[in-house]
């Protein structure tokens, strides 16, 4: 079991290689291993190989499948205004023009496509062309589209307006109860609909829906 308080448990030294049944193997995916498959972004956890595996093994999805980095421009971190059954405030994406972020993606099968669905209840999953968000794989190459999960609930804001950026999640539980986030004594955010309404209240839109590409 996976402590919420170490979300988004992605923060290791990731690089690129295959997910296998028994951990993870570096190495250059092959033009012939990403054939067939979908190039999924991650934005929080699913960056995590184990979080992955762990995934698939739930919904009877077969690995082994391949992961590599990637940047991708007009596209930023922060956190969905909602908390996960898991009990963490998780990662979502939001519109950011003329920012370029590093990230991490997963090339999947429509099987394991439909399966990391299923995972995400309170996400969207858009397929957006890679041209026209600069998406370039770390070796250089781009898929001609690309996956990327959108949270349904908005992002959660800070103080000053904007979205509050990605950060693990004891540094973002610091930082909204100084905003005034009615963090339960037990640590069960899952549970607390005080949390919830407060979140609510604390919400902005993702722009995504209305983002301009950078080809626009």
């Amino acid at each position: 079991m996976r402590d919420p308080l170490d979300y988004p448990w992605a923060f290791d030294a990731l690089t690129a290689g295959y997910v296998i049944e028994t951990g993870f193997t570096a190495g250059q995916p092959t033009t012939a291993d990403r054939t067939g498959r979908s190039y999924v972004v991650a934005v929080g956890s699913n960056a995590s190989p184990d979080v992955m595996r762990d995934k698939f093994a739930r919904y009877g999805a077969p690995v082994p499948f391949p992961m590599e980095g990637c940047t991708l421009t007009g596209v930023q971190v922060g956190h969905g205004a909602f908390v996960s059954a898991g009990g963490y405030i998780p990662a979502a994406p939001y519109a950011s023009p003329g920012t370029i972020a590093h990230l991490w993606g997963a090339w999947l099968t429509e099987r394991q496509v439909a399966a990391l669905d299923t995972t995400e209840p309170n996400y969207d999953r858009m397929t957006l062309p890679a041209a026209d968000w600069a998406l370039t794989l770390d070796r250089g190459e781009a898929p001609a589209r690309f996956g990327l999960y959108r949270s349904r609930h908005g992002m959660l804001r800070t103080g000053s307006g904007g979205p509050a950026p990605l950060a693990e999640q004891r540094t973002l539980l610091a930082s909204i109860t100084a905003l005034g986030a009615p963090i339960p004594d037990d640590g069960q955010l899952a549970v607390s609909a005080d949390l919830r309404s407060w979140l609510r209240s604390h919400r902005i839109s993702d722009g995504l829906t209305t983002a301009v590409s950078v080809r626009a």
